[in-house]
């Protein structure tokens, strides 16, 4: 029984040194391929959420115009509690901006992020979309909107592809498209 009892005992005594050196070299190898593909992903998640918001504010803008036969905007806001579009030309960097109709505020938005901007296509007067009841957008000056309207863009250098397009179709439809190869993040959209 005593010789038994000896084996079990034996067999029993946990890792060895190499054993524990060799699963921490493994998991420092898999870490150190692993972190870049993670940080581009996350850059690109950002870059997709602040895209994907920015096109749910212009379609609620368009959706809005028809339901209340009227026109409503989107533009850009001096700050986060804003209730009156800031004026200025498509080469500035939008913050905030928010959704108006009749005079109020119907959704109001902020770009997050450090490394993240949005800026307006140099032909949107006031850096304004202004849709009315026929669902069409127009500039301040009512000349209808179409192509990149607005660009979303990060400056993180992790992504290879670091803007998306906000597009506005002949008929008012926002889309998005992908902006393809590294763009300079402060020229400004064309």
């Amino acid at each position: 029984m005593s010789d038994s009892y000896q084996k079990f005992k034996w067999s029993n005594s946990g890792f060895t040194l190499v054993e524990a050196m060799v699963v921490v070299a493994v998991l420092a190898i898999v870490v150190t391929i692993g972190l870049p593909g993670m940080r581009a992903f996350i850059a690109s998640s950002r870059l997709v959420t602040q895209t994907n918001e920015v096109l749910a504010a212009v379609q609620e803008a368009r959706s809005e115009a028809i339901r209340l036969n009227a026109s409503v905007t989107f533009c850009r806001a001096a700050s986060a509690t804003a209730t009156a579009c800031a004026n200025g030309n498509g080469s500035n960097d939008w913050q905030h901006w928010i959704v108006l109709a009749q005079g109020s505020v119907l959704k109001r938005g902020v770009v997050a992020g450090d490394r993240i901007n949005l800026r307006a296509n140099s032909a949107l007067t006031n850096n304004q979309i202004v849709y009315g009841a026929d669902s069409l957008a127009r500039t301040t000056e009512r000349a209808l909107v179409t192509g990149n309207a607005l660009r979303v863009c990060s400056s993180d250098d992790a992504l290879t592809s670091n803007h998306r397009f906000v597009n506005l179709a002949a008929g008012g439809r926002a889309y998005v498209v992908n902006g393809g190869s590294a763009a300079d993040c402060t020229a400004n959209v064309s």
